[in-house]
């Protein structure tokens, strides 16, 4: 399951505040289905008090700034966001020898994008702002079913943002995230990277789109394996020649 949040005020999922004070760069990943044709409202973010971080739509493209002693943003260019269609979008404003570097991933590929606000990340701050999905400080947020959010206190690697788009689990990636929450059931929002319970408003079960997860590893036991004429894994199998 994703989470399905409707274009109303107070419609959000909400993790509580998550300092970010003094990076030099911020990456977020998320997944989303529109249910409605975008129209400049909330995506994401940690916006409420002062602002650390915002993700909202621009018209029918994404913007996403940092906040700091002089704002940093970005937007895409020409996507073309729709209603029905499915993105998996990986944005990261990071300071690169002291020029501001912007890059927006799409379903797997970089795509063009402008200068939203024309300054420097600098040192990202302040510290407050709820980290929230939908209505992320009393505005309208954008009609979608979300999942897999990511954030990282970092710039990640474009192998990784790429690899997103293709619908691979952050968890598999070279860089761990700071905060994730794969959204796949309403009823449990987690944040399973930085231990956040988090708090459902009013988000309703949808479909989540498929994802590649790293593999669950289990141990059979010798004795009941043996016992039941099963296969015995490779490091069993070793400690019975060596004990026989």
């Amino acid at each position: 399951m994703a989470v399905a949040i409707a274009t109303t005020a107070g419609h959000r999922l909400d993790w509580g505040a998550v300092n970010r004070s003094g990076l030099t760069a911020l990456t977020f990943a998320l997944t989303f289905k529109f249910n409605a044709a975008p129209s400049s409202r909330r995506i994401c973010g940690q916006w409420t008090g002062a602002g650390t971080w915002l993700c909202q739509m621009i018209g029918d493209e994404l913007g996403f700034v940092v906040n700091g002693p002089s704002p940093c943003g970005v937007q895409t260019d020409s996507v073309d966001f729709a209603d029905g269609g499915l993105y998996r979008v990986v944005m990261k404003l990071y300071d690169l020898a002291g020029t501001p570097a912007r890059k927006v991933f799409v379903n797997g590929t970089s795509v063009a994008v402008s200068i939203w606000i024309a300054n420097n990340v600098g040192a990202i701050g302040p510290t407050g702002g709820d980290l929230r999905i939908g209505d992320t400080d009393g505005n309208v947020p954008e009609a979608a079913d979300y999942s897999e959010f990511a954030v990282w206190n970092s710039e990640l690697p474009d192998a990784d943002c790429a690899a997103y788009g293709k619908g691979l689990s952050p968890l598999l990636f070279s860089v761990k995230p700071t905060n994730y929450a794969r959204l796949t059931n309403v009823s449990d929002i987690r944040d399973i990277r930085g231990g956040l319970t988090g708090t459902n408003s009013s988000g309703t079960s949808a479909s989540h789109p498929r994802m590649i997860y790293p593999r669950r590893r289990s141990v059979v036991p010798f004795a009941a394996a043996a016992a039941a004429g099963d296969a015995v894994p490779v490091c069993w199998a070793q400690y019975r020649r060596r004990a026989g």
